[in-house]
């Protein structure tokens, strides 16, 4: 009897430590999964601060180079004007003188051509006289 005296005691022992095992676990289960819950929100309000920290600094980024892309673009165009105006004035200054050159090569043609003329009419003019003496020497 006493083995089953002891053994129900055992069985009733064994029982309690059972259910306070149960319990420590449970209690154990809760404060990890509330600890567990607690770094999880934690960690993922850091990542939505992290987050939100990196769209401002992007989006400084992104205006601070708008700024300088816009700057670059007015220092280019600024660029572009005054070399096309230096281009127009060389090709102004281009057609200036070429213009010269042609007036100056049509000024010397207009020349040699008189001169050809006048040297035409002179020999004109003498071989009138030869003939007008060779003429007047037959006739006499």
């Amino acid at each position: 009897m006493s083995e089953v005296l002891h053994s129900n005691r055992f069985n009733q022992v064994r029982e309690e430590l059972y259910k306070r095992q149960g319990l420590e676990v449970r209690r154990l289960k809760n404060k990890f999964e509330q600890e567990f819950s607690n770094i999880k929100d934690k960690g993922e309000g850091d990542i939505q601060r992290l987050k939100q920290d990196f769209q401002l600094q992007l989006d400084k980024e992104k205006s601070e180079n708008e700024v300088k892309l816009a700057k670059i673009r007015t220092d280019w165009n600024h660029r572009f004007e005054e070399e096309n105006d230096k281009f127009q004035k060389h090709l102004q200054e281009l057609k200036e003188a070429q213009q010269e050159k042609l007036s100056e090569l049509q000024e010397t043609n207009k020349r040699q051509v008189e001169q050809v003329e006048f040297k035409h009419k002179n020999y004109l003019e003498k071989a009138q006289a030869r003939f007008e003496e060779k003429k007047a020497r037959f006739e006499s």
